[in-house]
């Protein structure tokens, strides 16, 4: 096995002086590139960096294309599927179901091209509500067994 160890005796013919040891290298075209990296030691070239970040994004629009703008636009929730979903299931499913509270309509017209029905019964009529508030309303009162309408502020 030949000597291989660094000594003044093996270099002594070369003429290694400090201003060779001590120089500027230029390593252009000399850096090691590895066409898929794999291992943690394994640089990664700026063309390989560029793709992986590009399919990681995919063909997402500028202003979702980073984490943080993803987190600003769930509102920074990290329990964001939790909080949807309890959205979701406060809501009427389109199959029908029962309203807790009043609807206001506004000045909106309800349409449809089937029936509307509605049930507005009272046990008395002392429980029929204002007829001025309730123009236009029909009405059951179990107690009397009678229809009431509303009109010009009376039943």
């Amino acid at each position: 096995m030949s000597d291989t160890k660094i000594k003044s005796s093996n270099i002594a013919g070369l003429a290694v002086t400090h201003d060779k040891l001590h120089t500027t290298m230029d390593l252009t075209g000399k850096t090691v590139t590895v066409a898929t990296p794999s291992a943690a030691t394994h640089p990664a070239t700026k063309a390989y960096v560029d793709g992986e970040v590009a399919g990681l994004i995919d063909s997402a629009p500028g202003t979702l294309n980073t984490l943080n703008e993803l987190a600003a636009a769930v509102n920074d929730d990290a329990n964001f599927n939790a909080t949807i979903a309890t959205s979701i299931a406060t809501k009427l499913p389109l199959a029908g179901g029962t309203m807790t509270g009043a609807i206001d309509m506004g000045a909106n017209n309800i349409t449809t091209t089937g029936k509307v029905l509605f049930g507005n019964v009272y046990a008395t009529e002392g429980d029929l509500p204002s007829g001025s508030t309730y123009h236009g309303m029909f009405a059951h009162v179990h107690a009397t067994g009678k229809g009431y309408y509303s009109h010009a502020g009376a039943w």
